[in-house]
This record gives C-alpha cells, structure tokens and sequence, in this order.
C-alpha cells in the first residue's frame, strides 16, 4: 500500500498571506451576476478561478509566463480579480509579442515567476480552475508549480472544450 507515502512533503503550504500580487476585491456595483437568472446547480457551493496566462512559447518546460490573470467565481459573482506581468528575464520573442502584445519593456522591472506563483497558489487554492484551451496553461502552471514547490493539484474545466460541445 503505496498511499501513506507522501511525495509532496517539500511543496509549499498555502501562504498565510499574499507578498507581491494582491487580488482587487470587485464590488457588486461593478457587475452582473455571471449567470444570469439563475445558478447552474452544479456551479453552487463551487469556487472558480477562471484565468489566463501569456507567455514566450508554447513549451511549459523552455519558455516563460509573462502575464497571469484570474478573477475568482463565488456563486457566480465575480468576487476578486488577480492580474500582474512577469518579468521572464530573457528576451520576449518577437512571435510571442505578436500575439499577447506584452514587450520586453513592459515586463522589466516586474516580479519574477518565482517571486509571484505563491500569491497566485494562495488565490486558487481551493478552487476549480477554468481556461480556455486548459491543458496548455495547467501545463505551465505545474511546470513551474514543480519547480517552485507548489502543488497545482486543482480540478479544471476547459472551455475550448466546452466551446466545442455547445457548438458541435
């Protein structure tokens, strides 16, 4: 019986508080409920981070996040968002700029990957994460959860595919 073995004993623990990123508290006023009418059963007592991340490549093991973003999901309603650009400390590729828009000098200066994933485990812990094509951000999230020593063990919906259910 191989379960009392614990392979995780070096991660992370949730920090007690957050150190570089702090979520922005969204205030009722600022909008709708995300489902509109009604909760979807299955969405109730479920927290949801739905987020994003841009990075330098599509290689989670060589290349870097640039950018995380989240809000966090409680009964619908957009509670928090999380949202800082990582400083990948190489040079942006010109292709990578292309397409997310984020440059070297926009990146200089900012908190590096390292310094940034604990505020961002503590803002998902607990939660269903959601993305949009999810295998390619959870990838880099538990490339450098690994690394970091921070268990990214979340459950996750991808909305691609979703997307593609809905539209057949």
């Amino acid at each position: 019986d191989y379960s009392s073995i614990n392979i995780k004993s070096d991660y992370h623990t949730e920090p007690a508080q957050y150190i570089h990123v702090f979520p922005q508290k969204i205030t009722e006023g600022e909008q709708n409920n995300f489902f509109a009418e009604e909760l979807n059963p299955e969405f109730k007592d479920k927290v949801f981070v739905v987020f994003d991340l841009e990075t330098t490549g599509t290689d989670p093991v060589n290349d870097r996040i640039i950018e995380v973003c989240g809000v966090k999901l409680i009964n619908g309603e957009i509670c928090e968002s999380f949202h800082t650009l990582v400083d990948p400390q190489m040079p942006i590729p010109v292709q990578a700029s292309e397409v997310n828009h984020i440059t070297d000098d926009m990146v200089a200066g900012q908190f590096t990957v390292e310094e940034i994933l604990g505020d961002f485990y503590k803002f998902t812990r607990g939660t269903i994460l959601v993305a949009q094509n999810a295998p390619f951000d959870m990838g880099f999230l538990r490339v450098n959860g690994n690394k970091y020593k921070y268990d990214f063990d979340n459950s996750f919906a991808d909305t691609l595919v979703m997307a593609r259910r809905l539209l057949n």
